[in-house]
């Protein structure tokens, strides 16, 4: 559901950490990108992939446990929050869930865990919309948010503003440390990815690297454009059929307003 700029998951969060999970016990890593037309299958869209579908993949990428555009990939967040090495860390990954919705995080950042009255009000402010519009969506706003929020476990002894920062702060030292493990995998020179196969890495300026088999890399690089001719056209497909999809949902989305409303 988009509010102004805003836009809120349709789906809960308990509902969304269900759904990753589903996806990640059958792709079973975070590499592989995975058409939606396959995780809607293993969502139990078997007969008809429509608006409703659309919105719960989205929510899933709100949420910061898939991203992707035709071709998803779990994030390690969705790995992470799916198989959790303990239900402390579970509570942990979830409060970042949570947050990744800019809704909820502003809202959390003044009010913690307890919504007050005219909560439309922030909304009001928050999103730009106006305050008919705002008063005409809290009652659904204050339940979805209370609904997401149970996940977060605030620190006892701290004060609401002073856990919130701190939590904005783990949020950030999460992406970070996220950031700093994919750079080091960017830097290798060289790659083992079996007994016999070792990939040189090739850089292309600062923002592109790729890894081909050492040895005849002019025969790897021919190899390796053939079959990104083959992605390209299979991605421009996949990105055709999604935006006319979108706007399908797009030109219906008053409907499904109505009805959430």
């Amino acid at each position: 559901m988009k509010i102004g700029n805003y836009e809120i998951p349709d789906i809960r969060l308990s509902e969304a950490i269900q759904d990753v999970k589903k996806i990640f016990d059958k792709v079973k890593n975070t590499q592989d990108l995975t058409h939606y037309s396959d995780i809607a299958v293993m969502l139990d869209y078997k007969s008809k992939i429509g608006g409703a579908f659309y919105r719960r993949l989205n929510s899933l990428t709100l949420f910061g446990l898939l991203e992707g555009r035709a071709k998803y990939r779990i994030t390690d967040l969705g790995e992470n929050i799916s198989y959790p090495i303990s239900e402390e860390q579970k509570t942990e990954l979830s409060s970042k869930a949570f947050l990744n919705v800019p809704l909820w995080n502003k809202l959390y950042t003044k009010h913690g865990k307890q919504l007050g009255d005219n909560v439309w009000f922030d909304i009001k402010n928050i999103t730009g919309i106006s305050a008919p519009e705002a008063q005409a969506v809290e009652k659904d706003i204050r339940k979805w948010y209370l609904d997401d929020v149970v996940f977060v476990i605030e620190k006892p002894n701290i004060k609401t503003g002073e856990q919130n920062n701190s939590m904005l702060e783990d949020t950030t030292k999460f992406n970070e440390n996220t950031k700093v493990e994919e750079s080091k995998i960017n830097y290798q020179e060289t790659l083992k990815i079996n007994h016999d196969t070792i990939l040189e890495k090739i850089p292309f300026g600062q923002d592109i690297i790729i890894y081909l088999p050492k040895g005849n890399i002019a025969k790897s690089w021919e190899k390796a454009q053939r079959y990104m001719k083959l992605y390209l056209e299979d991605f421009d497909e996949d990105h055709s059929k999604t935006d006319s999809l979108e706007k399908s949902i797009g030109d219906t989305e008053e409907v499904y307003e109505e009805d959430i409303l």
